[in-house]
């Protein structure tokens, strides 16, 4: 049984004998039903902190824990989703000389990125509001529910989608083009820290 299916049988049963329903630990949580119960399987898993948080709730020591997974730069990914190949490129070559030994992967799919986060540790996930296959803002929802401490960074040609962002609560908004002093300040501004990473 793999360390994912191990930790989501171990969820479960806390959540059980502390006679919580899944979807009543979600509103605990501020993360949807459906979340919940793809820790529980083994899908996915929760970040660290969202952990301590569940540790918090069912009245458990987070150290006991069967192997917990850490926010390493192993598990964390970054992923940006720019329709535009050659301006992805970009985006990823700046994002990379930012950000130390975290992977970062581009996408010009935004299903395709969709498809990658319900696999792998989102951290940050830098995207176009105005996205021809699906509503940027709608992505930003999907992400945050598989992920509710992932830090959506908007970047956009586009001011007045500012309002719909912040009521998201996404970490940063950049009008395009992104560049080396504009990420930088998103960097220091984000909402779920990743300090140990930046250079």
């Amino acid at each position: 049984m793999d360390d994912y299916r191990r930790l989501g049988l171990q969820l479960k049963e806390l959540r059980q004998k502390r006679g919580l329903k899944q979807s009543e630990l979600a509103e605990l949580l501020f993360v949807s039903r459906r979340c919940i119960g793809y820790w529980e399987s083994g899908h996915r898993k929760p970040d660290i902190k969202t952990l301590k948080k569940i540790a918090d709730i069912l009245h458990f020591d987070f150290n006991d824990l069967v192997d917990p997974i850490e926010n390493t730069s192993d598990s964390l990914k970054i992923i940006i989703i720019e329709e535009e190949k050659a301006t992805l490129d970009i985006y990823v070559d700046i994002v990379k000389q930012a950000i130390k030994e975290i992977p970062v992967i581009g996408f010009t799919d935004s299903m395709e990125a969709y498809d990658y986060a319900k696999e792998h540790n989102i951290c940050i996930a830098f995207l176009d509001i105005e996205l021809l296959a699906s509503n940027g803002l709608i992505l930003a929802q999907k992400l945050t529910s598989l992920y509710p401490e992932v830090n959506i960074i908007f970047i956009t040609e586009h001011s007045e989608y500012a309002l719909d962002a912040l009521n998201l609560f996404c970490s940063g908004y950049v009008i395009k083009p992104l560049t080396k002093e504009k990420l930088k300040n998103q960097l220091e501004h984000l909402r779920f820290p990743i300090k140990p990473y930046i250079n």
